[in-house]
């Protein structure tokens, strides 16, 4: 939908600009922000979709922790005891 805006915005701009003009446009940086790889630190900036970086890496750290889930069964609760009993420490 937002790219589609974007099209008829530029499309009826007064501007001689290009609709997707590099880098922010480009389409390297689309393919990224539809598969949710821009907020793994792929770009020096930020991509044409700057607010989506957190879903982005929040995304992936889901994906770490289902993993770390599955890998740890067993021990899990080890690794949580030690997490919480960490947790006051590093916040001071």
């Amino acid at each position: 939908m937002c790219l589609l805006l974007h099209l008829v915005h530029s499309a009826y701009s007064s501007g001689s600009v290009s609709a997707f003009e590099p880098p922010f446009w480009s389409a390297d940086t689309i393919v990224a922000n539809l598969l949710l790889v821009h907020g793994l630190h792929l770009f020096d900036f930020f991509t044409w979709n700057w607010p989506s970086w957190s879903i982005s890496t929040e995304f992936y750290s889901y994906l770490l922790f289902a993993l770390a889930v599955l890998v740890l069964r067993k021990r899990i609760s080890y690794l949580l005891v030690a997490i919480v009993s960490a947790s006051p420490l590093a916040l001071w």
